[in-house]
């Protein structure tokens, strides 16, 4: 590409334009001796003149002297350094992004759903809110598509767990997302699942900088063994994952299935229900006793 085609491309030269002859050509000739001297003399002053004053380059209402520069819609190009009012050493632009009209996106799509949402709402203060369960356990402080509705379509939410010297966040199943759990601060967290009927029940114990999983609608539970409160962080590939707490939603059902399953009695099963504690819930008495609790 020439730089007349180049020039085009930013939008053209001035109409009065003007090339630069090249004076070196002609210096030669001359010949030599004093005439020749005082003409190349001339030439030079002549052209170093004409460099200074050289002819402005314009483009839709944009003025550059020689030697500056101008992006253009399509190119950048420098106003001809020599004063000739061209424009030259033009460099393709890349491309930029076409601006939508609101109008004009679909509202089931991905980014129609997310025009619905301020800047704001793709940000939660998760260590400043208020915890969705707090006890003297400890408390638990989830992050989901409730409390942070443009999470809805991503598949992820985030939980902050702190759990007090002996507390255990009580079995539950998460019916729609595997866990994986990463402890921030402290040490021996008692972590377990229990696979289908016929399984194995797996048990670990993990501390600061160690991370375990518990597999989507397993059965599963935190205890903090040590006297010094753990925090931890709990990531669910579901803005929904739900949460079913074995304890508290199993007497829910029937009377006869509760009662069967435990062979207790309705007295029984009554007795057992008005003592099931909110979780967190504290530890066993070992550890409390252990801990000075």
């Amino acid at each position: 590409m020439n730089a007349g085609q180049e020039s085009n491309l930013l939008g053209g030269p001035n109409t009065d334009d003007v090339g630069m002859k090249d004076m070196g050509d002609e210096d030669e000739d001359q010949g030599q001796g004093k005439e020749g001297a005082s003409l190349r003399h001339r030439h030079v002053l002549e052209k170093q003149s004409l460099i200074e004053k050289g002819k402005a380059c314009s483009f839709e209402g944009h003025k550059r002297q020689a030697g500056q520069w101008l992006e253009g819609p399509l190119q950048i190009c420098q106003c001809d350094r020599h004063g000739s009012g061209s424009w030259v050493a033009c460099i393709d632009t890349p491309p930029t992004a076409v601006d939508h009209d609101d109008d004009d996106i679909e509202p089931n799509t991905a980014i129609g759903r997310r025009q619905q949402f301020d800047k704001e709402d793709f940000v939660f203060d998760l260590l400043g809110s208020v915890p969705a369960s707090i006890t003297s356990a400890g408390t638990i402080q989830p992050v989901d598509v409730v409390n942070l509705p443009s999470l809805a379509g991503q598949g992820l939410s985030y939980s902050l767990f702190t759990i007090e010297p002996c507390g255990i966040n009580l079995p539950h199943v998460h019916p729609r997302a595997t866990e994986l759990l990463y402890v921030i601060g402290g040490k021996d967290l008692r972590t377990a699942f229990v696979e289908e009927n016929g399984g194995r029940v797996i048990v670990n114990d993990i501390g600061m900088g160690e991370v375990t999983f518990f597999p989507e609608g397993l059965v599963h539970y935190q205890q903090n063994l040590s006297c010094e409160t753990v925090t931890y962080i709990s990531a669910l590939n579901s803005e929904d994952p739900g949460v079913i707490t074995v304890s508290t939603q199993f007497f829910r059902l029937p009377n006869e299935a509760v009662q069967g399953s435990i062979g207790q009695d309705e007295d029984k099963v009554q007795q057992l229900i008005g003592g099931l504690p909110a979780g967190p819930a504290e530890g066993h008495s070992t550890c409390m006793v252990t801990c000075g609790l």
